[in-house]
């Protein structure tokens, strides 16, 4: 992208991002998910990739976490929601 800003000219815009608290909302409204993968060692020493998807329920904070040994297709998101 430098490359292509210096060859056209282009300004780079600089932008900030505003946090503020949320609402608590009540019971069953809101649900935050991550995906995520890591690399692990098997029982022979060797390095295996592992992608995961995490649920937080925003009102209990009651988390659970499916693991995959490949990557998650749409199916599999809609299977573990």
């Amino acid at each position: 992208m430098n490359e292509l800003r210096e060859i056209y000219s282009i300004p780079k815009q600089v932008t900030y991002r505003q946090y503020q608290a949320v609402e608590e909302l009540p019971m069953g409204k809101q649900i935050q998910v991550d995906f995520g993968e890591t690399i692990v060692k098997t029982k022979e020493e060797k390095s295996r990739k592992l992608w995961f998807i995490g649920f937080v329920l925003a009102h209990s904070r009651y988390k659970y976490v499916e693991w995959r040994d490949r990557p998650f297709t749409t199916r599999d998101v809609i299977q573990c929601h």
